[in-house]
């Protein structure tokens, strides 16, 4: 029933899913840089 060309098929989406949720992150974590060096200053103080 799962030929290779399918499971295939399933690997390269598991892989593009996972690339997705590490990508995805960066871009909104850059998309808002403000937020994140406040926080230490005020810890430091």
């Amino acid at each position: 029933m799962l030929t290779p060309s399918v499971f295939k098929r399933g690997i390269i989406w598991i892989l593009f899913f996972l690339l997705s949720l590490v990508v995805v992150p960066f871009f909104t974590d850059d998309s808002k840089p403000a937020p994140a060096p406040a926080a230490p200053q005020a810890t430091v103080r």
